[in-house]
């Protein structure tokens, strides 16, 4: 939207307020790229301990930790030790603009959330140990929700340290990283207990890589036959799904979590059970890259599709496609019709 005869009109975030209260004041701003790239790279190289009632006192050095395991997932898909992501486009006015970004598996889905020690929790979800079970499932929906968690910080900071960014825009991250807080607190939570019976999983294993892996923690708003779950607008504690990738031997394995009593949840994902099986894993690459900038994918699948589909793909990852249209897309990729794989599910 433009700035000037515009500011009447209702502002594009669906606030439902003038353009001219909302959003005029961030779309009016345009700080250098170099000051964006800036605040991002410290915002997002501040160490935390997510582990639960851990800090400097019982941590050794925080590390730089993998929300997706690079000597599994990352490294199957990766050719030469890079894979490829979208990646916001900060010299764009708006920074919703993704460009393709080559990356290398040691940087590849970093955060700096847990010191040695507890990041060693891991160990069991790590290539070969892993085997499906409560306990297994759960840690990998709980490393998804660290890592997102620890950007829903880093972007909350960034914004505050900020000028003139609209103080709309930062209610609206902070009460985001609220909404993670809560959902950490469950999580954390269970660890301290040793509780994995209040979360249920749903497990797809694959007999190969699905050349794109992922790894994030996301709000419920539509299924996957685009009818409405849940009212972003209208709630403040929302339900979410958190999942991510592991391998073991020549399988791959994609494992969704949430908590037990989050009926939105549940019903997203037996949404995605429903729908018919041949296009099952082209729903999911099409979710994962709308959903998550914690996606990366090999370049034999990029270079392997036509350019009308990738740029549907820059358009998705740009979150320029309004959440009920997203699976109207119906992207097509030949290669998933050769991956059999079968789904393990607890609810």
């Amino acid at each position: 939207m433009g700035v000037g005869k515009d500011r009447n009109a209702k502002c594009f975030c669906g606030s439902g307020k003038k353009f001219k209260h909302c959003c005029y004041v961030t779309a009016s701003y345009k700080p250098s790229f170099e000051k964006l790239e800036l605040i991002r790279k410290k915002a997002f190289s501040v160490k935390k301990y997510l582990y639960p009632k851990s800090d400097e006192n019982v941590c050794n050095e925080i590390i730089s930790s993998h929300s997706i395991t690079k000597s599994g997932p990352l490294r199957q898909i990766a050719q030469n030790g890079y894979v490829f992501h979208f990646y916001p486009d900060l010299k764009q006015k708006h920074c919703n603009d993704f460009v393709l970004k080559k990356i290398g598996i040691n940087e590849a889905s970093t955060f700096f959330g847990f010191c040695k020690k507890h990041d060693a929790i891991f160990n069991d979800i790590e290539n070969e140990r892993f085997v499906i079970n409560d306990k297994n499932c759960f840690l990998i929906g709980y490393r998804a929700l660290c890592l997102d968690y620890y950007k829903k910080c880093a972007e909350y900071e960034s914004a505050s340290k900020m000028i003139k960014v609209a103080s709309n825009v930062i209610e609206t991250i902070k009460a985001g990283k609220m909404n993670m807080e809560f959902i950490k607190n469950k999580y954390d939570a269970a660890i301290l207990d040793n509780n994995f019976k209040i979360f249920d999983y749903l497990c797809i294993e694959l007999d190969r890589p699905l050349e794109i892996v992922s790894s994030s923690s996301v709000l419920i708003v539509n299924d996957f036959y685009d009818i409405l779950i849940q009212n972003v607008y209208k709630n403040f504690l929302f339900d979410s799904i958190q999942y991510g990738f592991v391998s073991k031997e020549d399988k791959t394995y994609i494992v969704f979590s949430w908590l037990k009593d989050s009926s939105k949840s549940k019903a997203f994902m037996q949404s995605f059970c429903n729908i018919q099986d041949d296009i099952k894993l082209d729903k999911l690459i099409q979710f994962f890259i709308h959903r998550s900038e914690n996606t990366y994918f090999s370049d034999t699948f990029y270079n392997s599709l036509d350019e009308s589909i990738k740029a549907k793909l820059k358009i998705l990852a740009s979150d320029l496609v309004p959440e009920k249209h997203k699976h109207k897309y119906n992207l097509n990729f030949e290669y998933t019709k050769k991956i059999n794989f079968k789904i393990i599910k607890s609810f």
